[in-house]
């Protein structure tokens, strides 16, 4: 699935994308979708810059994108940007591998081996 940004005319696929409600596609085309909830990278040395900056950058023009989450699987930490009350994008940092990740777009709660497990 290829997530598409209308405002800036990016097409990008994210490791995991997570849409809310019905999907709103381009041209009716199942293949690239408008309107994500949560997205989730799985960050590597070479686009760990990149995720961080000028793809959240873009990703930010998402107006459904309630959550993006980069998960770094060298140091088993994990980065979650949601939308708090107040409508600003907030940062959480998970680097202790006993806790869970706590997604608020889904309102679930993840334990952190379960995410690194196999990557």
């Amino acid at each position: 699935m290829r997530i598409h940004i209308e405002h800036n005319t990016l097409f990008t696929y994210p490791d995991i994308s997570v849409i809310c409600g019905d999907m709103i596609t381009l041209n009716n085309d199942d293949f690239n979708v408008l309107n994500p909830t949560l997205l989730v990278e799985i960050s590597s040395p070479s686009t760990r810059a990149y995720d961080r900056g000028q793809k959240f950058t873009l990703y930010r023009d998402i107006p459904t994108l309630k959550e993006y989450t980069i998960a770094d699987p060298d140091t088993k930490s994990i980065e979650n940007w949601h939308i708090n009350a107040l409508g600003n994008w907030e940062l959480e940092k998970y680097t202790d591998v006993n806790t869970s990740l706590h997604l608020h777009s889904l309102n679930i709660d993840i334990p952190l081996p379960d995410i690194f497990e196999g990557l």
